[in-house]
């Protein structure tokens, strides 16, 4: 596209959608018309044991992190900002001990620079993680430990073999794929998606979001344990469960599609009962012996049949 070329587009945008059209159609087809970003990338690498620990916090960014198998971290940390002077106000500060490796960012006070994080460590390292804006996302397999953190951004991890801990604070979604080891999971403002489950689970929408978690497999001295204020929770089970299931809601209901032994209960038919049993469920699936607690306040409550 010639410069005339352009300049006559920019005249018909601005004659026919005004400013606001003009800004955004501008960004989208002229190359010349983005916005300038300033950016300085560093790439390191560090010597890591295999059991060893990896935290990285107080990060305005995204962090990345993919588990290999190799006995070494490779950091490639990119900064952002509009201007250079933004640039140099954000900084990462680095520590390698015979711990494992300790990464947080800098900032002036009213700095408007971010720092993204891209981090591939051995698969076993214990992961402790946390943004003031920004997602994390780990991807492969993760052997160790994980505690993640996020302000404002979403939280993946694609396969956990270990104790999982991960919440967002103020607004987020959390997605775990396969999760063999203990969960807990807390989002304020946030959908929480397990695909995958072979422990114990605690999951809880404090404000509003959404909970879905097919459970693999439930152990005898497992809980499930899904709470939401407002929003919907969907459970999937293998119809091999056994477990003593309480479920409840003050506006939606609950519904089970597996086979449940209702826990006796002496009431009157009335029109207070009717909606009790719609709202409330307590009995137990095959013989009992895990915990399963679904509960919220607004949406439905569903038990579905899940088959591996």
């Amino acid at each position: 596209m010639n410069i005339t070329h352009q300049t006559r587009i920019c005249a018909l945008l601005i004659a026919f959608g005004g400013t606001q059209i003009l800004e955004a159609s501008i960004r989208d087809y002229i190359p010349f018309a983005a916005k300038k970003e300033e950016r300085e990338t560093m790439q390191k690498e560090y010597a890591l044991k295999p059991h060893s620990m990896v935290s990285i916090k107080n990060i305005t960014g995204n962090i990345s992190i993919k588990t290999a198998k190799q006995n070494k971290a490779v950091l490639v940390a990119t900064k952002r900002a509009k201007t250079s002077e933004q640039l140099q106000e954000v900084s990462l500060q680095e520590k390698l001990t015979q711990d494992g490796l300790y990464l947080s960012s800098q900032q002036a006070d009213g700095a408007l620079g971010t720092i993204d994080i891209e981090l591939t460590i051995p698969e076993t390292v214990q992961i402790t993680a946390s943004t003031d804006v920004g997602s994390i996302a780990i991807s492969g397999t993760a052997k160790g430990k994980l505690s993640l953190t996020a302000a404002n951004g979403d939280i993946t991890v694609q396969q956990a073999e270990n104790t999982l801990l991960a919440h967002t604070t103020q607004q987020g979604s959390i997605t775990i794929d396969t999760a063999l080891g203990n969960v807990m999971l807390t989002t304020d403002r946030g959908n929480i998606t397990i695909e995958k489950s072979y422990a114990s689970v605690i999951a809880q929408s404090q404000t509003s979001g959404s909970i879905r978690l097919n459970a693999q497999a439930v152990p005898a001295t497992g809980k499930l344990q899904l709470n939401a204020q407002v929003g919907s929770i969907q459970l999937g089970l293998s119809p091999e469960a056994n477990a003593t299931l309480h479920g409840s809601t003050k506006r939606g209901m609950v519904t089970c599609q597996l086979p449940i032994t209702l826990k006796p209960r002496t009431t009157t038919l009335d029109r207070k009962a009717w909606k009790q049993f719609k709202e409330q469920c307590e009995g137990t699936l095959g013989s009992g012996e895990a915990t399963i607690m679904l509960c919220t306040n607004k949406g439905n409550v569903r038990i579905n049949e899940f088959k591996a």
